[in-house]
């Protein structure tokens, strides 16, 4: 029987251009019609004048639930593609569920695929990696996991930041009252993070796995986020000229 290779199921893969110069009018584009903040088809940000090309490729992924077999195959088969990508991508980016359950054996074979990257790579919780309703021990665990992905961080790329953050801690699901204080910790450190990549006139990228409206018909807005939250997102994405946001939960 010949081989079968398995679908790429949940996992989500895009590999995004962006095109920015430091010169010329800027290009509109009707897809941007309506939105309050500069979409990202804009060609006038800055750009280090250094002699480097300006184009930036990035992959985006998201949901490989390692732990899952056929969802762990296709997220080995895509991290080969992503390598034989030809120039190769400036970095990757994976928002959340990266583990079906996040137990102990999971995070070491996604560790172990994670690690077959010869780019930059990214990562961010999901609710199978830190719950629907986290806690401060899978909170821990995650940190313990992943120090130096511990949420909110950020990085640069030339002139593009990326914020990522846990956005399970604002979901309309989340019970637990003992995160409450960890929640407004890191919102205040997330928008410090984009109040200051305005101020320093860099395009900016949030990357989180819960989108704040549902994304798809089968989910609904008891496993987005919460109503408040949800608005002060957008008023943040709006004033801070945020130009995109990656995120999952397929």
């Amino acid at each position: 029987m010949p081989t079968q290779t398995p679908a790429l199921t949940s996992l989500l893969l895009a590999v995004t251009l962006i095109l920015m110069t430091g010169a010329g009018p800027a290009q509109t584009s009707s897809r941007g019609a309506g939105l309050q903040y500069e979409p990202l088809l804009s060609a006038d940000a800055p750009w280090p004048d250094d002699g480097r090309d300006t184009l930036l490729t990035f992959v985006h992924l998201s949901d490989p639930h390692v732990g899952r077999r056929s969802d762990a195959e296709s997220f080995a088969i895509a991290i080969e593609a992503i390598e034989r990508l030809n120039p190769q991508p400036a970095f990757v980016v994976i928002t959340g569920d990266l583990t079906e359950s996040f137990r102990d054996a999971e995070v070491l074979y996604l560790k172990h695929l994670v690690d077959r990257f010869t780019l930059p790579v990214l990562l961010v919780p999901g609710n199978h990696d830190v719950g629907f309703d986290p806690t401060p021990d899978s909170i821990a665990k995650w940190n313990a996991a992943f120090p130096e992905f511990e949420t909110p961080y950020q990085r640069d790329f030339g002139p593009v930041r990326i914020v990522a953050m846990d956005a399970q801690l604002y979901n309309a699901r989340r019970a637990n009252t003992e995160v409450n204080q960890e929640a407004k910790r890191q919102w205040r450190a997330m928008t410090t993070m984009v109040r200051e990549a305005k101020r320093e006139r860099r395009r900016t990228i949030m990357a989180y796995h819960i989108p704040i409206v549902p994304n798809f018909f089968r989910q609904r807005v008891s496993g987005s986020w919460r109503t408040a939250d949800m608005k002060r997102m957008r008023s943040l994405l709006s004033t801070h000229k945020v130009e995109a946001t990656l995120t999952g939960h397929l």
